[in-house]
């Protein structure tokens, strides 16, 4: 404790001093002048604060943009491997449901299988309807169209 008194009372006796080897320094307690490595040269000149402005706007759009890039591209990879297990399970789904229909197809065709000739023909259009929306909706919904929203949100920073 003691220690402590002692070393704040010469760093402001330092700080305080007017001799010329010694720069005249900001008053700062020892544990932050300890942290702080320099602090430079104040700021007098406009033109030197509207620079340091500039600069300090330029730093945060940069970070903003570093987050919205980063988070973006977080969420097309999500997005991506959503999309890839999407795919897989109705690809699996489309084609069981293809072997299906067409070993009903072949067993109606070699007799195994007896049925009326409008019960066939409708089972079979509904199932090529089926597959011709879900082929659809695999296109449209796992496969869009590539927006501009992104370039928008960074267009408004």
């Amino acid at each position: 404790m003691s220690e402590e008194k002692t070393d704040s009372t010469s760093v402001k006796e330092k700080q305080t001093s007017t001799s010329p080897e010694v720069k005249a320094e900001p008053l700062l307690p020892y544990d932050l002048k300890e942290k702080i490595v320099s602090i430079g040269k104040p700021l007098t000149d406009s033109s030197q604060i509207d620079d340091y402005e500039k600069l300090e706007k330029i730093r945060n759009r940069s970070q903003k943009l570093q987050i919205i890039l980063k988070t973006w591209e977080t969420q097309q990879t999500e997005e991506r491997n959503m999309r890839k297990t999407y795919a897989k399970w109705l690809l699996i789904a489309l084609f069981a449901q293809i072997v299906l229909i067409n070993t009903i197809f072949f067993f109606i065709g070699f007799g195994l299988m007896t049925v009326e000739r409008w019960v066939a023909t409708t089972f079979i259009i509904a199932v090529f309807f089926e597959i011709s929306a879900l082929l659809l909706v695999v296109v449209n919904y796992l496969f869009p169209k590539v927006g501009s929203e992104l370039i928008t949100l960074l267009e408004k920073v």
